[in-house]
């Protein structure tokens, strides 16, 4: 880790901005073109240098991966800098959660977040438990909840404390559902390891982590009633193989579980066609297949699945030139919000009052919403302004 500020010097110095290796140097890594050799010997070494380090990154292109892993590696502490930043951060959400509870009071209404906290305030703790968790003790015999595979800490709290009192043959029953291969809400605070944890240790009802734990019976499911055994048998093959061998709790890797179709027919298929950089070639293939999928069965929907939304920023100007309707949800970055835009420019304004260009974004924004004919009698050639 000392050495953590050499290894990104060397990252920077031999990855593209993409993240992949150089193919090809220049001035700008230190290798000079041959041209700017003031003699005849400068221009044959500033060559020959040139092609030994391009020909020694084409022959070491199994460093890639691990210079790609340095790339993604925290910096070894935080600069004094960044330690303002997160102080300023830590007073601002204190108080935006503050007023965020006021506004759903004066609107009567809140989010899933606020549901969940709130649960788990209700049934206090486990010292010192509420009325209502004792009504919901001696009412609520029954619990099941799908997508287990999905649930978040906050979410395993609450369901620790409706549990909590819970006692070997008391009649009560929990009912868990969920698949750990399909756990994709990660960046909701899901953690598939507490799926992997609740099936071989159970669920904690109390302060002891280890001795007082609700020991669940876990009953594997390998009937596919969705897909036919053409496509079964595809995902089995493939994915059997891309799945980490061994369940790991912390890091929350799953095995792959194999599963046999119930309809046999064999009428799906998979297919594959490879694109390599050309965003064209793929958006005249996607529109085709399209259209001959519509012709055989006008009725029916089609997918497109993508990797990440930057890919539709290429691919949906092309449907539209096809006119090829579609319907494409939550697809603008977060970021990309005029609201964010203008928040950043206030910020931007109130951390630096000489910053123009902020200041000239806020009072054309809606708060203020001078023209620009407004600006540039304000402002026009004036720099001080």
């Amino acid at each position: 880790p000392d050495n953590l500020s050499d290894w990104q010097t060397l990252n920077q110095f031999l990855l593209t901005t993409s993240n992949t290796l150089r193919k090809t140097v220049n001035k700008n890594q230190g290798f000079p073109a041959k041209n700017d050799g003031e003699t005849d010997e400068e221009k044959a070494l500033f060559e020959t240098q040139k092609a030994e380090f391009v020909s020694w990154l084409k022959n070491h292109n199994e460093y890639e991966p691990v210079f790609q892993s340095i790339a993604e590696l925290p910096p070894e502490r935080y600069a004094e800098g960044e330690w303002h930043t997160l102080e300023a951060l830590m007073y601002c959400l204190r108080r935006a959660a503050a007023l965020l509870v006021i506004t759903f009071g004066e609107h009567r209404k809140m989010d899933f977040t606020e549901v969940a906290q709130r649960a788990i305030e209700a049934l206090g703790s486990d010292d010192a438990p509420t009325d209502l968790t004792l009504a919901l003790d001696y009412q609520l015999k029954h619990i099941l909840i799908d997508e287990f595979q999905d649930t978040s800490h906050g979410q395993m709290r609450l369901l620790e404390r409706l549990i909590r009192g819970w006692e070997e043959g008391d009649e009560h029953t929990l009912f868990l559902v969920g698949d750990p291969m399909q756990s994709i809400y990660r960046f909701r605070e899901a953690d598939v390891g507490q799926f992997i944890s609740a099936r071989h240790q159970g669920i904690k009802k109390g302060n002891d982590e280890q001795n007082d734990r609700l020991l669940l019976r876990a009953l594997n499911l390998e009937v596919n009633f969705r897909s036919d055994n053409v496509i079964v048998d595809w995902v089995n093959q493939c994915f059997g193989k891309l799945f980490p061998t061994h369940e790991d709790i912390v890091s929350g890797a799953v095995t792959y579980a194999q599963s046999q179709a119930q309809n046999t027919e064999g009428l799906g298929a998979v297919e594959y066609q490879a694109f390599f950089g050309s965003i064209e070639q793929e958006a005249e293939y996607l529109i085709e297949t399209i259209k001959q999928t519509r012709e055989i069965n006008p009725e029916e929907k089609i997918a497109v699945l993508v990797r990440s939304r930057n890919q539709l920023k290429d691919l949906l100007p092309k449907f539209n030139e096809a006119g090829l309707s579609f319907r494409a949800n939550d697809i603008e970055q977060l970021g990309s919000l005029q609201i964010i835009t203008d928040l950043h420019m206030l910020t931007r304004a109130l951390t630096d009052i000489s910053d123009r260009i902020a200041w000239l974004a806020l009072l054309r924004a809606p708060g203020c919403g001078l023209t620009l004919n407004d600006l540039e009698r304000l402002a026009g050639d004036k720099q001080s302004c």
